[in-house]
């Protein structure tokens, strides 16, 4: 009832629709994103060896992320940086780990409201900040049923995010699209919200179904990382 009463709302106000991709139109069946991590090292490592592959796995990202100074970093680019496996076994764990993502399922009331979005004739363009291969998320987003849209925007393909509004300007430029005729749709405060009215978009902010519970572990991984991180004396 709230999306069709929101179609209805949007459908002569905008020309054009931005959809964030994870937790918005799909979703992984985990509590935490980082919770593949450890599934792929059970698939790979074993259970008790698990956890240690999520925490490298972490570690690794932090590090691909400062050598690469602010750029967007690929799957490709963070398993350069991972420590502790040889190389073929570090080819089974990315493999495992693509597996893990490709367990995503849709969100099916999002993905009703794109495709009449669609339908009724307006530009829609998917927008996310994310590392996985293009290819692949092309897959996914198949799999998944998400398919009526009309252009895909990856922040490892343009190298810029979403959070300083860069990736929408360059997604509008390129299609000739006013921002105050653009909405977009998104579960992040920062990068889909804030971002997007960066940009000069409007912004449509979807709380995950499991809000809470997911701000808590998020805070418990910051945690994790902050403690790891003074261990190692990354700051000294």
């Amino acid at each position: 009832m709230i999306l069709k009463i929101i179609e209805k709302i949007l459908l002569g106000r905008y020309s054009c629709f931005c959809f964030d991709i994870f937790d918005t139109l799909i979703e992984r069946p985990y509590a935490n994103p980082t919770d593949v991590f450890r599934d792929a090292g059970r698939r790979v490592l074993g259970r008790k060896e698990a956890e240690r592959f999520r925490i490298r796995r972490i570690r690794a990202e932090q590090e691909a992320r400062l050598r690469k100074a602010g750029a967007e970093v690929e799957l490709k680019d963070i398993y350069k940086y991972l420590r502790g496996y040889d190389h073929p076994t570090a080819r089974r764990l990315m493999h495992a780990e693509m597996g893990c993502e490709m367990r995503a399922r849709p969100r099916k009331g999002m993905v009703r409201l794109m495709n009449r979005l669609h339908e009724s004739h307006h530009r829609i363009l998917l927008v996310s900040d994310m590392y996985l291969p293009e290819p692949f998320l092309k897959k996914l987003l198949d799999k998944c049923g998400v398919e009526e849209y009309d252009q895909l925007w990856l922040s490892n393909t343009w190298n810029c995010g979403k959070a300083d509004g860069e990736l929408f300007r360059q997604a509008l430029a390129a299609n000739g699209m006013p921002p105050e005729r653009t909405l977009h749709i998104g579960d992040s405060l920062r990068a889909d919200f804030m971002g997007a009215h960066k940009a000069g978009l409007r912004a449509l902010l979807i709380p995950r179904h499991d809000f809470l519970p997911r701000c808590l572990i998020s805070l418990k991984v910051r945690l994790e990382i902050f403690a790891d991180r003074c261990r190692r004396g990354a700051w000294a």
